[in-house]
């Protein structure tokens, strides 16, 4: 991580009782010394199984999440990461108001969880709020990105 500053919250998904739902967190930047424009995250479920994943977002990534929240807002569903050995998956559930997230891990690790939750209406513009709280405080590096690959 780039500071001590407290990590800012991508994405969050609760139910109506608060306590269950998945929350992608940016904890700063992964390796700021040597790359300015990845973002070093985790994945949070909390539920009657909970766990923490740890993601390296690339700028593309948070692009990927830009046109994800389009989709949510006209009610559609989107797959997040799914290039690498984590998957997020995000889906209304039709004819309710139940939204479905689902994590799934690579083969190697079997994890697969899928979690429906009710959440505020506002769940959309809220997450779109958070997403562009991140963008501000992380914008794209100039010079074409020198991460690696």
């Amino acid at each position: 991580m780039e500071d001590n500053a407290a990590p800012l919250e991508l994405f969050r998904l609760t139910g109506e009782s608060g306590t269950d739902g998945v929350t992608v967190r940016v904890r700063g930047r992964y390796r700021p010394e040597e790359y300015d424009d990845l973002l070093d995250a985790e994945i949070v479920v909390h539920s009657a199984v909970s766990g923490q994943f740890r993601v390296i977002l690339f700028p593309e990534d948070l692009d990927e999440w830009d046109g994800a929240l389009e989709e949510f807002a006209a009610g559609g569903a989107a797959g997040w990461l799914g290039e690498r050995q984590l998957t997020m998956h995000v889906e209304p559930v039709r004819g309710t108001s139940c939204v479905k997230v689902r994590i799934h891990a690579d083969p190697v690790t079997g994890i697969d969880l899928s979690l429906p939750l009710l959440p505020a209406a506002t769940w959309v513009g809220d997450n779109r709020a958070r997403f562009d709280r991140v963008r501000a405080a992380y914008p794209e590096a100039d010079g074409g990105g020198d991460g690696p690959g």
